[in-house]
This record gives C-alpha cells, structure tokens and sequence, in this order.
C-alpha cells in the first residue's frame, strides 16, 4: 500500500532559504554613520568656525587698539566736558583709524559697528584694584563685525557677531604744568620775591624778574630768556625756549574747559543782592547761585559755583568753591582781617559731584580787570586760579595755589609764590601741556 503524501507547491519550496546573522541586521548603520557625520561637521565648525572667528577677533583687535588710540590723542585737543558724549572729533579719528585697518562704521544698517564712548561704557579699568579713569580722559572702542559661518551654517547659523574692545587713556606727565604766565608784555615779576614750582614747570611768555630765584621742574619760555632756575634737588636747570607763545591750557582741565564752554548766566532782577550778606549758599550741583555784587566785607561761601557780578572786595573763604568773577575788579581781603582760604571742589562724581572739579577761581576771557591781594595773612588757593587776560598783584604774605593761569602776575615784597598741583586731585591730574602721551589700559 502506498502512503499518500502531501504534495508541496513548487513556488513554496522555492522560497525557502536560510539567511545569516548578519544578513538580518542590514540597515543599521545608516543612522550610526548619520550620527558621526552630524559629529564630524560640528567638530568641523568647532574647528574651522571658531578658528576663523577667533582669528577675525585678533583682527578687529588691532583695529580697536588703533580706533581707542587715536581718540585718546584728540582729546589733547578736543577735551570732554563731564558729562557729555565724546566730542565728534573724538569719535571721527577713532573711526577714520579703525576703518584705515579695514573696519569701516556703517551706521548699524550693514555689518560693522564701530562704537566710540568717552567715558568709557565701564569707567573703572578690569584689572583688580584699579581706579576710575580720570574725566574726559578715557576713550573706549568696540568693533562689532558679523562674520560669516562655515560648517556652521549646517545648523542654522548663517553670521556670528565678533567683537573686539579696546580703552586708551590720556596720562597727564610725570613733569606738569602748573604756572602758566601768559601775557607778553609784563610778565612773571617778583623782583624781591621767589617762585616754588613743587614737582612741576612753569611756562612764561613775558620777561621773568624773580628776585630770590625760580625753584622749578622746568621752565618753558619765550622772547628774552629768563635767569637760571634750580630743580627740587637744587641742582641748575636751564630755561627751555618756545619758538612760539605758550598756550591757554585751560582746555585740556575739564573743570576749566566746562566753565569756557558754558554759557555764564546773566545777572537778572532774582540775582542773590550781595549787599550785607556774610554766607552764599549755592544750590547742588549742577546749579549755581548768580550775584549781583560788589561782594565786601568778610564773606564765607557754602560749597558750590557762584557767578559774581560787579567784583570782589572781601576776605573770602569756603570749602568745595569755585567763584566767577564776571565782569569786575577783584580785591581781595580788601574787607579786613580774616585768613583767605578757598578749596576747589576735589571730584566730578560723589562726593561733591561738581563740574567745575579743580577750579577754585575762574575769570573768564572777557574779564581783563585787574586782581589785587592786599590782606596780610597768607592766601591759599586750593585748585586752579585762572585769569588769563589779568594782572594779579601779591601785596603781603605769601600765596599758595595748586595750579595758576594767568596775564601776569605781580609780588610786591619778599615773599614766596607757591604752586603744587597735589594740593586738588582733580588739578593735579588735568593741568599739563608738554609730552603727554597715551596708553593702551584695556
């Protein structure tokens, strides 16, 4: 008997066949492989991106270093006012520097912003213990440049903003000027007296007559040349001669350059009436408390800026001061006994927050009047005394200021004529004329 068995389509046993391990694991590396490939680039733009920007960045840096430089020097000769953006002198030879290194400003449309700040938009340099800059003599740059992407790109990422920031400062000399005479007629006449510069120069354009002899860093002067001078070490310094009258710095101490470039408010009906008053009292800055003079007797002035009109005639006194003499004569201690004390205000920001920072007396331009000191205890000008279309005669004891410029100036008797610009901080730092220089700080 034959078994029947079961008979097997043909197309059935056909497809049967036996597959490997690895044959039913086909496909997965793609994503592996996808993966990776995502790796490599972004190590690519890691790589290539980073580099590429970072070597643009040591680029704009050279053109900030050069930007910051070239405003730091205009400010010799387009001082900021406290307080106010950075002249357009400023800001145009910083720019004109940046683009002659390839970074043209294109006014925030396109892809560059070239950023010029005076002051600086972080006043106070990175380094630890440092100091805020002094006013009106810190420029700040920052370049700005969208560079484009690479392997970046892949990601999304078409641009990258690079930047670069550079801050350069204006030092004031090791050697300041602190006796300015400038007049070139009179002169600096003490034929009885003497002069002490301490630790800085004095620059003349009129004859010099100092009877007892000039104690001085250096003297600047021009026409007839004055006698031999001795440093603070007593040894002989030669005159230096000008081929040209020196200037007015009067610019380059942002206290003086604010009163020069403010506009002195006109004496009206509500002007303070001098007339029996013994105490002024000013508003905070930066307000001002407006005279109608002559001031007389002995008078004590609270802190802050008084413009005087029809002069002074009084012994004065007051701490954080600074007194306009606009239009009349000045006498002072013309009143009688009483020490002459006047201190400048000391800072810009707090404490005294004063504009007129370093200047204790300030007769403008227009003001030729002469000034006299007839009281005979000494004089002590704490800050700038500036007159410089005047004449100032010393009768009596001796005076004292931290920085003097002015016409000409007079000492009828054998007293000494002080000047040490570390008297007022804010002086110190700004009243210098002859090789200053400029340093990178940030």
């Amino acid at each position: 008997m034959r078994a029947d068995y079961p008979i097997m389509p043909r197309d059935v046993t056909a497809s049967i066949e036996v597959k490997s391990p690895f044959q039913r694991q086909r496909g997965q590396m793609i994503p592996l492989l996808a993966f990776a490939t995502l790796a490599i680039l972004a190590m690519a733009a890691l790589a290539v991106d980073v580099g590429t920007w970072r070597y643009q960045q040591r680029i704009e840096q050279s053109a900030a270093d050069a930007g910051a430089v070239a405003g730091a020097i205009q400010l010799y000769y387009f001082p900021q006012t406290p307080g106010t953006p950075a002249p357009i002198e400023v800001r145009d030879a910083a720019q004109s520097a940046t683009s002659l290194n390839g970074f043209t400003d294109d006014g925030g449309i396109g892809q560059t912003v070239v950023a010029v700040n005076n002051p600086p938009t972080n006043n106070t340099p990175s380094n630890v213990g440092a100091t805020p800059y002094p006013p009106g003599a810190a420029v700040e740059v920052i370049v700005t440049k969208q560079q484009p992407t690479y392997f970046a790109s892949v990601f999304g990422r078409k641009s990258q903003a690079v930047y670069a920031r550079a801050v350069a400062v204006r030092v004031p000399d090791v050697n300041p000027v602190c006796l300015e005479q400038l007049d070139t007629t009179t002169g600096l006449q003490l034929s009885s007296g003497n002069v002490n510069a301490v630790k800085c120069s004095i620059t003349t354009n009129g004859p010099v007559n100092v009877g007892r002899g000039i104690v001085a860093n250096d003297l600047y002067y021009y026409g007839s040349p004055p006698p031999p001078i001795t440093n603070s070490s007593g040894a002989t310094v030669a005159p230096i001669n000008s081929a040209t009258p020196n200037p007015d710095t009067c610019y380059k101490i942002p206290g003086c350059n604010y009163l020069q470039n403010t506009p002195i408010p006109k004496l009206t009906v509500g002007a303070t009436r001098a007339s029996g008053q013994t105490l002024f009292t000013a508003p905070a800055p930066p307000g001002y408390l407006v005279i109608n003079g002559p001031i007389s007797g002995t008078v004590k002035f609270n802190p802050g800026l008084y413009y005087i009109y029809g002069g002074i005639g009084a012994t004065v006194s007051g701490t954080g001061v600074t007194l306009v003499n606009v239009d009349g004569p000045s006498v002072i201690g013309g009143g009688g006994g009483g020490a002459i004390d006047i201190s400048a205000p000391a800072s810009f920001g707090p404490p005294d927050n004063a504009p007129t920072a370093g200047v204790a007396f300030y007769q403008p331009p227009t003001n030729p009047n002469t000034l006299i000191k007839n009281n005979g205890t000494p004089t002590v000008w704490n800050g700038l005394y500036y007159a410089p279309n005047a004449t100032f005669t010393s009768n009596g004891k001796p005076d004292t200021y931290s920085s003097l410029i002015i016409g000409n100036f007079k000492i009828n008797s054998t007293n000494t004529l002080t000047v040490d610009p570390s008297l007022n901080p804010a002086t110190a730092v700004s009243t210098n004329q002859l090789s200053t220089h400029v340093i990178l700080s940030e």
